[in-house]
């Protein structure tokens, strides 16, 4: 237990010691870098189309991966075809350089 406090206190001192500009500088890039790896979802990354299903339940204008998939069970759809969706084979889903996607088809 010692140990430990004697490593925090020199981390504490070390800190101290250092140059207010330093120490923004360090505090800041600790931060941006918190905020890359909080804010990188993995809702939408995949290795294969099989991968990605639509985002929701009708008229899906975008790809998640299949682990996030809506429950859709229990919805009905209108037979509507929304244009920049997935309707009336509009478009397809695809994995896409590690993204699921729609890539829509040309007519």
């Amino acid at each position: 237990m010692e140990v430990k406090r004697d490593k925090m206190l020199r981390s504490y001192f070390i800190l101290k010691k250092m140059p207010i500009s330093k120490l923004f500088v360090l505090m800041s890039l600790i931060f941006v870098l918190f905020l890359l790896v909080s804010c990188s979802s993995t809702e939408n990354q995949c290795n294969a189309d099989s991968d990605c299903v639509p985002v929701v339940c009708c008229h899906a204008d975008s790809a998640v991966n299949k682990k996030f998939a809506p429950d859709c069970q229990r919805t009905l759809c209108t037979t509507e075809c929304v244009a920049n969706t997935l309707d009336c084979g509009q478009g397809i889903i695809k994995c896409i350089e590690n993204t699921c996607q729609i890539k829509f088809l040309e007519e």
